[in-house]
């Protein structure tokens, strides 16, 4: 289902996954092993102009999504901060967009 980390694992600024036309996406990020998570970074491709509306940052806990954020633009940056929750995995849903979102970055911190 979706894609591999191969296809986004990537140092290259002018590469990035168009995403359906209607305006909406999910990500979803797994760990083999709980992790502690503190901020989430995302940058959209801005080359093709700021796209993304709103956003919600999920979390994983005890088999149930939760919200950890929410948000509405992302442009160049966005961070977003959580307190710090434990997950095995983190979900980032594009809940609205102009067009096509296209994300970028994503990075995951821990405290």
């Amino acid at each position: 289902e979706g894609h591999g980390i191969e296809h986004v694992l990537t140092a290259d600024e002018t590469c990035y996954i168009p995403l359906e036309q209607n305006g909406t996406a999910e990500v979803i990020l797994r760990w083999t092993e709980p992790v502690t998570i503190r901020r989430v970074v995302m940058q959209e491709q801005i080359r093709f102009s700021q796209r993304v509306e709103r956003w919600d940052v999920d979390v994983l806990i005890d088999g149930a999504w939760q919200e950890a954020a929410h948000g509405t633009v992302i442009g160049h940056k966005r961070i977003a901060v959580l307190d710090p929750v434990k997950t095995t995995a983190l979900r980032i849903r594009i809940l609205d967009a102009r067009v096509a979102p296209t994300l970028k970055f994503i990075g995951v911190y821990a405290p």
